[in-house]
């Protein structure tokens, strides 16, 4: 529960500086007396996408300030369905942001309880770890990890998933489609999603736009990825322009996905999508 430290050096002349003293101020108060992290189920199928529970039984006493907000680190782009507190669905907010999920709690958890996350995604490794920790608005700048049990050397907030992929690029589909970039606020975008599986190593992965005449009008991905997921808010955008931003006309188009896997032939998946006004 570490905030702060300060550190005062010595100087003496031309010797090496000598760390004299180190001063640490902490808070004497935990956001829980204890707090342990299960996902439910803890085995499903790689690739099928799968509904789970994120559990987090917090024990509180009379030193605790109580949970108000609670994060999971994780990249993975899920979606967090439902929130309940021993079976009582409560009101709750969610915030994606780089490398976290941020889940605040209506009412502070001040009592001792088993907090329930609901959400959905597409299991895409073989494991997946979803890591958390609690924070007090009394505090906000000194969060508690949220501890987990290991059995046979698996996290309790650790997902495995069985089964093998047969391909490299899995479930591609432009959403939707067709779609009308034409400023009136609804299907203005698709949304071109996506699964990259079975690479520990990362490699050139790209997704072109080209016309039905086969000439490449937009470039809309192009880096080096290992196995990840590009669904939900990690779905690759178009709006229907070009790469010079010049809005295209209706008609067919052709979008294609590779990925360059080393010592094979590249991993291509071609499929269309169409504008309409």
């Amino acid at each position: 529960q570490e905030r702060e430290a300060g550190l005062r050096a010595g100087f003496l002349g031309d010797e090496t500086p000598r760390l004299d003293e180190v001063t640490i101020t902490y808070d004497t108060l935990l956001v829980a007396k204890s707090t342990v992290a299960k996902i439910l189920p803890q085995t499903s199928q790689i690739l099928k996408e799968n509904e789970f529970n994120y559990q987090v039984n917090v024990e509180s006493d009379a030193r605790s300030t109580g949970v108000d907000t609670l994060i999971l680190f994780t990249n993975v782009p899920l979606v967090v369905t439902d929130v309940s507190v021993n079976d009582l669905n409560i009101p709750f907010r969610v915030k994606n942001l780089p490398g976290q999920i941020v889940i605040g709690f209506g009412n502070t958890i001040n009592f001792s309880a088993a907090i329930n996350v609901r959400f959905r995604f597409t299991p895409f490794l073989d494991q997946t770890s979803f890591p958390s920790e609690v924070i007090s608005k009394g505090n906000p700048l000194n969060p508690q990890r949220v501890g987990s049990t290991v059995t046979g050397n698996l996290a309790s907030w650790t997902l495995n998933a069985t089964g093998v992929p047969e391909q490299v690029i899995v479930s591609a589909k432009a959403d939707p489609n067709p779609f009308t970039p034409n400023g009136d606020g609804r299907n203005d975008e698709t949304y071109i999603s996506f699964f990259v599986s079975n690479l520990v190593v990362e490699r050139p992965a790209s997704i072109k736009i080209f016309d039905v005449s086969g000439r490449l009008v937009r470039t809309l991905l192009d880096v080096k990825t290992t196995a990840q997921a590009f669904v939900e808010h990690n779905a690759i955008r178009w709006d229907g322009r070009s790469d010079n931003n010049r809005l295209l006309p209706p008609g067919l188009y052709i979008y294609q996905m590779l990925v360059d896997i080393d010592g094979l032939s590249p991993a291509v998946v071609t499929k269309t999508v169409s504008i309409a006004y």
